[in-house]
């Protein structure tokens, strides 16, 4: 995904100096985004198992959304937004990573679930693939991030509501 792939670029257009600083904290980053990656799958698949997998799946969905501009305001002086975007983002991630077949399985039924996840895993992968490139080409046209940023917050705002849209009910948490 382009956020971590990109978030060591991403500190360096906010101000972090090169080396030990901006490899500090992307260390850091990414160690979050591994351990929160695995609290996500665990704390989401319990939800999921207790409420509506679409209500969760768009709750997952909207919380990865919010992180993206958390990366818009990281500073060298305050760990704090690197550190909660790092927390929610990788929470976030890997929650989506367990729900996203749990969800395609309710939607479409387990004797379909092999074609289906056979045509969302390559276009996860080159979405996750091309996506970076994509922000990397958009930070060379516009001098930043803000543009790249703003594509993956439109991104997973659409897919927040493409998941309100599987269900009828998605309302009904209980």
């Amino acid at each position: 995904d382009v956020c971590s792939s990109d978030l060591k670029f991403i500190f360096l257009d906010h101000g972090f100096t090169p080396g030990p600083m901006v490899d500090r904290a992307w260390r850091s980053a990414s160690a979050l985004i591994l351990w929160s990656s695995i609290a996500g799958r665990f704390l989401m698949g319990v939800l999921a198992d207790r409420f509506s997998r679409q209500a969760v799946m768009t709750m997952d969905f909207f919380l990865v959304a919010s992180t993206i501009p958390l990366l818009l305001i990281v500073r060298p002086a305050s760990d704090v937004s690197q550190y909660a975007f790092a927390a929610l983002f990788g929470f976030g991630m890997g929650a989506a990573y367990m729900l996203i077949p749990l969800v395609a399985a309710e939607q479409f039924g387990l004797d379909s679930l092999a074609r289906v996840m056979g045509i969302v895993i390559p276009v996860t992968i080159v979405g996750q693939s091309w996506f970076p490139y994509l922000a990397s080409l958009l930070r060379d046209s516009f001098g930043n991030y803000v543009w790249a940023m703003g594509a993956i917050l439109a991104l997973s705002i659409g897919g927040a509501l493409a998941i309100v849209q599987c269900s009828p009910r998605f309302w009904w948490l209980w």
